[in-house]
């Protein structure tokens, strides 16, 4: 741990494992850690938190593709979180390959916002392909990363849920589907 001021400890990793963890405590939790910019790890397992997470929201925290891969393993069972906002982190291809893979054995999962990341067409193929198996992805928000207006064009004539996915001009692309 380091900090810029010398009387400040810096938590990397906070393990509240076995501590009596209710669900109210976990919103306090929450509360508490919103700004935190240095936790890198954070424990709650045999707690008595029951299943009433419904909306996970990690955006604007450094999350890369690799950090995907745990995140897809926590909510591979999930039967609750309806949610997941991954705005504006370090997805590549690669990560949101494993997104597809979870969205592809997850149907309680709805809306995934992955806004301002950096994954291109490889990603977006990964995606599309999953929303063919997964009808329960409603809300999928892509704009502002790096795969091509063409290919939305192409994957939006095959399935309207990916209109909202690209920063496209709607009217332009609205008459582009019809047509």
């Amino acid at each position: 741990m380091t900090s810029t001021n010398p009387n400040q400890t810096l938590i990397t990793v906070l393990n509240l494992r076995k501590k009596n963890i209710k669900d109210n405590d976990v919103i306090i939790l929450s509360e508490a850690l919103q700004n935190d910019k240095t936790l890198t790890e954070l424990y709650l397992s045999s707690n008595y938190i029951t299943s009433t997470v419904k909306i996970l929201e990690l955006k604007n925290n450094h999350i890369d593709d690799d950090e995907i891969k745990h995140i897809v393993g926590i909510l591979q069972d999930n039967s609750t979180v309806v949610a997941l906002n991954l705005r504006q982190k370090d997805i590549h291809d690669d990560g949101v390959q494993s997104l597809a893979h979870l969205l592809q054995n997850n149907y309680v999962l709805n809306t995934m916002n992955l806004s301002k990341n950096q994954f291109a067409d490889k990603g977006l193929i990964s995606l599309a392909d999953a929303m063919k198996i997964n009808v329960a992805i409603f809300t999928l928000d892509l704009w502002d990363n790096l795969f091509s207006d063409d290919l939305v064009m192409k994957l939006t004539k095959q399935d309207r849920r990916m209109i909202s996915s690209s920063e496209l001009d709607y009217k332009h692309l609205e008459n582009e589907i019809i047509n």
